[in-house]
């Protein structure tokens, strides 16, 4: 699936997203990670494919995954491979934030403005919970990029003074990241 959205064929990658995501929903121990993973991945597809009442379906079924799973992915008995990039694995904290900004665009997609927000507005708290957690200049420029999404969204609510905190907040983390890294531009500011 990732293949085929890569090279720009969402229709595909969303057939081949269902498709993995029927074969784990039958699988008598199919891993929580690998079921958000399909659902995410099928949520973008669909996203990307003009269908945003199927990627809300599948967001809404990722979700409950989340919250049903203490830990997404056990620490199998014997390991054979780790991550290449310093055992690296995306949080639980982290797939909320994802799930809540495709959810954003959905609900974008259809016009709910009203829960285009709360989902933003969700990801913003996800995110920065995340870089209290880490501090990692990565997620301090995703979150100054929430914020100029959330600061879009008041805006279009007409919220100008909420527009405006956001739009602050965003460039208090832009300028944050490009004095820790040394940049003069970034996406947020």
């Amino acid at each position: 699936g990732l293949a085929l959205a890569a090279a720009g064929d969402a229709r595909a990658a969303g057939d081949r997203y269902a498709e993995l995501d029927g074969l784990l929903q039958r699988a008598p121990v199919a891993s929580p990670i690998n079921q958000v993973k399909a659902k995410v991945g099928l949520a973008a597809s669909a996203l990307e494919s003009g269908q945003a009442r199927k990627a809300i379906d599948s967001l809404t079924q990722a979700e409950r995954v989340l919250n049903e799973s203490a830990r997404l992915d056990p620490e199998p008995d014997v390991v054979w491979r780790r991550s290449l990039v310093d055992n690296y694995h995306y949080s639980p904290v982290q797939y909320r934030a994802l799930v809540a900004g495709l959810r954003a665009g959905a609900d974008r997609a259809l016009g709910d403005y009203p829960s285009a927000l709360a989902a933003t507005r969700s990801r913003v708290e996800l995110l920065e919970k995340r870089l209290r957690e880490t501090t990692a200049d990565e997620d301090r420029l995703e979150l100054a990029q929430a914020y100029h999404h959330l600061a879009e969204l008041h805006d279009h609510l007409g919220d100008a003074s909420a527009a405006t905190r956001a739009v602050e907040r965003g460039l208090e983390l832009s300028d944050e990241y490009d004095e820790n890294t040394g940049s003069e531009v970034n996406d947020a500011g």
